[in-house]
């Protein structure tokens, strides 16, 4: 079977050398599409592609550029530099370039899929659902499909339609970790805990070291409540990957649910260098302010991110509840209702 992918698209920004060459990530979108090169038809962006993969990223930009230039709506092009300026941080022009490869007539369910997960999904989730919902139907094999259409549905606590993506991509590759640890989780909301827990442990027993793996654990186990030992499991993840934003954002939120406030800001405050303009990060940073009774600086945090075109349905509820402590009662009623239009259950869309 064809595998497309071996992580799926990572929600995080991750840090990237300014070298010209590097090791390719196995994790990285552009090297998982140098081995999904079926529907990549220009033999110019197909060896671009595996440029990128090899590391001669220079290389591969040239091509790309080179192809926009001859083909402004290159859809191909479009989605491939759109991924390395969402790596590179430039994410105003990597939203337009995946935006535009998504709505392209030649619009691939790879092309899809990078949008809803990358962007979309934090702006508008209906809209999210509906583009996922159109790769699948373009692509019924698609592992990475069923499997971003079971994370959407499982933020919007649709559990047994989540289940059943969850299901279906494992059904289709059986390897495929991601699918199989997800499912994992959906099992223990649906109360079934130990079968979630025991399949958690299969797996760290089959992939010793796998930082994501330590971290999809951590989140269940925070969840059960099971505190100390959540927390091993996410340092686990940050030894293994402390390139990764992800581990050290569990750690924090597993000690604002211990209550230990300060701590949590100050291991935010240790790494908020790296990530400055992730929304999670930042959101996180609002709670901790609020907890602390510095609603007035969490305000002013909560601005200064909107201001840098920095936004999540997330980021704005942190700010509508500062606001609300802040006295700012009729602000706060408008930063609700715009978080809720971006985080309307993306279920409703596409049925």
């Amino acid at each position: 079977m064809r595998r497309e992918f071996p992580h799926g698209f990572e929600t995080s920004s991750r840090g990237h050398s300014r070298s010209t060459r590097r090791e390719p990530d196995p994790a990285d979108p552009l090297t998982v599409q140098a081995r999904y090169i079926g529907p990549v038809k220009t033999t110019p962006l197909r060896q671009a592609i595996l440029d990128f993969a090899a590391g001669r990223a220079d290389a591969a930009r040239r091509v790309w550029l080179d192809l926009l230039e001859h083909a402004p709506e290159h859809a191909g092009a479009m989605h491939l530099l759109g991924l390395i300026a969402h790596h590179a941080g430039k994410h105003a022009e990597a939203r337009n370039l995946l935006r535009r490869a998504a709505e392209s007539p030649d619009a691939t369910a790879l092309y899809l899929l990078s949008y809803a997960e990358l962007y979309c999904k934090n702006i508008d989730r209906r809209a999210a659902m509906a583009a996922t919902r159109r790769a699948v139907a373009l692509d019924e094999s698609s592992v990475l499909g069923w499997f971003c259409m079971g994370n959407l549905l499982l933020e919007a606590r649709e559990f047994e339609e989540s289940r059943r993506c969850f299901e279906q991509a494992v059904l289709l590759d059986a390897a495929f970790w991601q699918g199989r640890a997800n499912l994992a989780l959906v099992r223990a909301r649906l109360g079934e805990p130990d079968e979630g827990i025991a399949e958690f442990e299969r797996l760290l027993r089959e992939q010793p070291g796998n930082a994501e793996l330590h971290g999809n654990y951590a989140a269940l186990l925070q969840e059960l409540g099971r505190y100390e030992e959540a927390l091993g499991q996410a340092q686990s993840a940050m030894r293994d990957r402390p390139d990764t934003l992800e581990p050290y954002l569990r750690i924090a939120d597993i000690e604002l649910q211990r209550g230990r406030h300060h701590a949590a800001l100050a291991g935010l405050a240790d790494i908020e260098a790296r990530w400055l303009h992730d929304p999670r990060l930042l959101t996180l940073k609002a709670h901790l302010l609020r907890h602390l009774d510095q609603s007035e600086a969490a305000v002013a945090l909560c601005r200064y991110a909107l201001d840098q075109g920095i936004e999540s349905a997330e980021l704005l509820r942190a700010y509508g509840l500062a606001l609300h402590l802040c006295g700012q009662e009729a602000l706060a009623l408008e930063v609700f209702d715009r978080a809720a239009a971006q985080s309307a259950t993306p279920d409703a869309a596409g049925k």
